[in-house]
């Protein structure tokens, strides 16, 4: 497997586990009434690939799931970070068959 798939993997499983157990912190801090972490980190740790780790801490921990801001742009995150996935999951076994196809199919027709 290329280096960069393998620590693109790494980062990918650390930065969700990180996000999941910063949504726990968080909630944690809201029960003590303490100083909490800004929605603004929160959704910023979604969207560099935490993406799952929110949603999982969202629905473990009970955390911020009547904000609008988090059910609508977690969602989205997880959709965009399944597309990069499948893509990478493309590039490392080399099956670029469905796209292929495509383009042979629409360049046909002109």
């Amino acid at each position: 497997m290329d280096i960069l798939i393998q620590v693109f993997c790494w980062y990918f499983v650390i930065i969700n586990i990180v996000t999941f157990i910063v949504y726990g912190v968080d909630k944690d801090k809201a029960i003590k009434k303490k100083r909490r972490i800004s929605e603004r980190a929160l959704l910023t740790l979604a969207a560099v690939g935490g993406a799952f780790g929110a949603l999982i801490g969202m629905k473990v921990f009970d955390h911020k799931v009547r904000k609008d801001k988090f059910r609508i742009f977690i969602p989205i995150w997880c959709f965009v970070w399944c597309v990069v996935l499948a893509f990478c999951a493309r590039y490392v076994t080399h099956n670029w068959g469905f796209l292929k196809e495509t383009l042979k199919d629409v360049f046909k027709e002109s």
